[in-house]
C-alpha cells in the first residue's frame, strides 16, 4: 500500500500541475488573441504612415520600421521617426509595441505546451505503475479471502489479470449500516451538489462515477489508502452511499479540494 501511495501522490501532484499549465496556456492564447487584434487594427495605420513617408522621399519599408532587432536597424528607426509628428510616433510605437508582445506570449506558449506534453507523459507512466500496484494489492486481497473461505484445502491461484488494471472483482460489498459520520459535512454536500446533484448512481459519459463523480483510477487509489482494497475495481456509482461518503472524506482528508478542482472551498 505504501507503494500506491507513493506513486499516487506523484500521480496528484502531476494532475495538478498538468492542470495549472492548462489555465495558464488559456490565459495566453487569450493574451495573444487580444494583442493581434490590437496589433491589426494599428498595423493599417502604421502602413499608412509608411506610404506617408515613402512620398516625402523616404523611401523605408515596413519591416525595417518595425522588424529589425539590432542596434543598426534601432538607430535607423530612431531617425526615421524622429521626422514624423507625436502622434504618428505614438501609433508606430503602439504598433511596435504590440508586435513585440505578441511574439513574446507566442514563445510563452509555445514552451508551456512543451512543459505540458512532459507532465502528461509523466501523468501516463505513473498511471501505469500505479495501477500495477493497484493489481497487486487486489490480487492479494482476493488471495487471503479465499484462504480464509476454506483454509483446510488448497486455494486456487488468483486469477490471471493484466498488470496494467485491477482484475475484476466481486460485486461491491454490501451497504454500511447507517450513514456514514462525515457524510453532511459542508464540504462533501457542496461537492455532490456540485458534480452530481447529489445523484449517488450519476454517471459522466467522460469516465466520472457516482456522486463525488470519481475517476475509476482516483477512487482506486483511494481506496487502497483508506484500507479498503474490496473496494479497488469497484465501477464507484455502484459502490453504496456509505463507500462512496467515505472515499470522498478519505480523498478530502489524503489531498484536499484540489480533486474536485477547488469549486467548493
Amino acid at each position: 500500500m505504501a507503494e500506491a501511495d507513493r506513486l499516487a501522490e506523484r500521480w496528484f501532484a502531476a494532475q495538478e500541475e498538468a492542470a495549472t499549465l492548462d489555465a495558464r496556456i488559456e490565459e495566453l492564447e487569450v493574451d495573444l488573441e487580444n494583442l493581434q487584434t490590437t496589433t491589426v487594427a494599428s498595423r493599417d495605420t502604421a502602413h499608412r504612415l509608411a506610404v506617408s513617408l515613402y512620398q516625402r522621399d523616404i523611401p523605408v519599408p515596413v519591416g525595417e520600421l518595425f522588424g529589425g532587432t539590432d542596434a543598426m536597424d534601432t538607430a535607423r528607426r530612431a531617425v526615421i521617426l524622429g521626422q514624423v509628428n507625436e502622434s504618428a510616433r505614438d501609433e508606430l510605437q503602439i504598433y511596435t509595441i504590440s508586435v513585440r508582445d505578441a511574439r513574446a506570449r507566442l514563445k510563452e506558449i509555445e514552451r508551456q505546451r512543451v512543459e505540458h506534453a512532459a507532465v502528461l507523459a509523466q501523468l501516463d507512466r505513473d498511471q501505469v505503475a500505479m495501477k500495477k500496484q493497484l493489481a497487486a494489492a487486489q490480487r492479494a486481497y482476493r488471495a487471503e479471502l479465499a484462504a480464509l473461505a476454506d483454509a483446510t484445502t488448497t486455494t486456487a491461484a488468483p486469477s490471471e489479470s493484466s498488470d496494467d488494471a485491477p482484475a475484476t472483482v466481486d460485486p461491491p460489498p454490501p451497504p454500511q449500516p447507517g450513514e456514514y459520520e462525515h457524510r453532511n459535512d459542508p464540504f462533501l454536500s457542496c461537492v455532490r451538489q456540485r458534480e452530481s446533484h447529489g445523484i449517488y448512481t450519476a454517471v459522466n459519459p467522460a469516465g466520472y462515477y457516482g456522486a463525488y463523480q470519481f475517476g475509476s483510477s482516483t477512487w482506486d487509489v483511494t481506496a487502497s489508502h483508506a484500507g479498503r482494497p474490496e473496494l479497488i475495481g469497484v465501477r464507484p456509482d455502484t459502490a453504496s452511499v456509505w463507500d462512496q461518503d467515505e472515499l470522498a472524506w478519505v480523498l478530502y482528508q489524503w489531498q484536499g479540494m484540489g480533486p474536485w478542482g477547488g469549486g467548493c472551498g
